[in-house]
């Protein structure tokens, strides 16, 4: 489980960014940047369930696995325990809809604001992330609804492809600001 999750993230980053340089029809040592952001992102969002891990109040046996490894310092042990249970996290702060449109606002501004293509490559890549796993969700007939779970309602399947659409129409759009 652990190797698909990774073997995925990367997959779908790496195809993303191959095209993104390929349409910028140069080749220059600046990429290398972008390249760079787009590792870092492809994980980064990965942090909320470590932060959930760390959460006091969370009684579930996953997270109480978590923080005993954790203070036992098998700290890989502990990370891989979070990974083979990901799919039981919920509330999950940066996997939410409160907060993808933030990081799209996010990108919107390192895009068109800054030039930094190391920053580029991590908001582009961090956005990529949470679209790979809300459509891996949806595709695979799952309910996305533990993405609403910060405004308390449940959104139909319909909802929930409406939603995936206008989000990754904006990816895209955000894209363009790449090449």
């Amino acid at each position: 489980m652990v190797k698909k999750e990774l073997k995925s993230h990367l997959l779908v980053t790496v195809v993303y960014f191959i095209l993104i340089s390929l349409l910028r029809f140069h080749f220059s040592f600046d990429l290398v940047y972008l390249w760079v952001g787009a590792l870092l992102g492809a994980f980064l969002l990965d942090l909320d369930h470590v932060l959930l891990g760390f959460d006091p109040s969370n009684r579930a046996w996953w997270a109480e696995k978590f923080r005993f490894l954790w203070q036992q310092k098998k700290f890989r042990e502990a990370i891989f325990s979070l990974v083979e249970t990901h799919l039981e996290h919920r509330r999950l702060i940066f996997h939410s809809v409160l907060f993808q449109p933030i990081l799209l606002v996010l990108a919107l501004f390192v895009l068109t604001s800054t030039g930094c293509l190391l920053g580029s490559g991590l908001v582009m890549s961090m956005n990529l992330h949470l679209l790979k796993d809300e459509w891996e969700c949806f595709l695979e007939g799952r309910d996305i609804n533990w993405l609403f779970w910060q405004v308390k309602r449940k959104i139909d399947k319909k909802g929930q492809k409406i939603y995936l659409l206008a989000v990754t129409f904006i990816f895209f759009l955000l894209s363009l600001f790449l090449i």
